[in-house]
């Protein structure tokens, strides 16, 4: 959060861009995050086994932090809300179960996020279920090739392809 402030401060952005000291989840409360020493930007509410540590190199320091769904965060608003980005190395379907007031308050919001397979799994379940979950909201998923073309999949396509960024479309 301090470097993204001060990212926020160095390009000007300060009257457009708003740092929120919460991770987003399915519930409001307080989490374990794991941040990682160098690999900041993989830093994950998952925990992170030792052999895997020790593969990348990495420390992992855990910190308690507040969390908060999208739901609360917007609940006192009227805000339209357009596009969610997210990149949660695997707590996308904690996110998404946080936002489902969101959704139905903005039934054309399109949602870009990354697909990881194996984090999801880690993170929050059945990454199969949570495919069919999105399918069953009334999103189809597009894969987002190497171009930056969108290709449509479905559940089991987006499932067997282990990590992928995808762009959900409502119906």
């Amino acid at each position: 959060a301090d470097l993204l402030e001060r990212n926020v401060a160095l390009n000007g952005q300060q009257g457009w861009v708003r740092v929120v000291r919460q991770a987003v989840s399915d519930s409001v409360g307080e989490a374990a995050f794991h941040c990682f020493k160098y690999e900041q930007g993989s830093s994950t509410l998952r925990s992170i086994e030792r052999l895997r540590l020790q593969e990348l190199g990495d420390q992992v320091a855990v910190v308690n932090v507040p969390t908060v769904t999208l739901d609360a965060y917007f609940a006192h608003t009227d805000l339209r809300i357009d596009v969610v980005k997210m990149d949660a190395e695997g707590a996308e379907p904690l996110i998404l179960a946080g936002m489902r007031e969101v959704l139905e308050r903005n039934p054309k919001l399109i949602l870009i996020m990354e697909f990881a397979t194996e984090m999801i799994r880690q993170s929050a379940g059945d990454p199969r279920s949570f495919a069919l979950e999105i399918e069953r909201l009334g999103y189809q998923t597009h894969f987002i090739t190497r171009t930056g073309a969108l290709r449509r999949v479905n559940a089991d396509e987006l499932v067997a392809t282990g990590f992928c960024d995808v762009v959900l479309r409502p119906t």
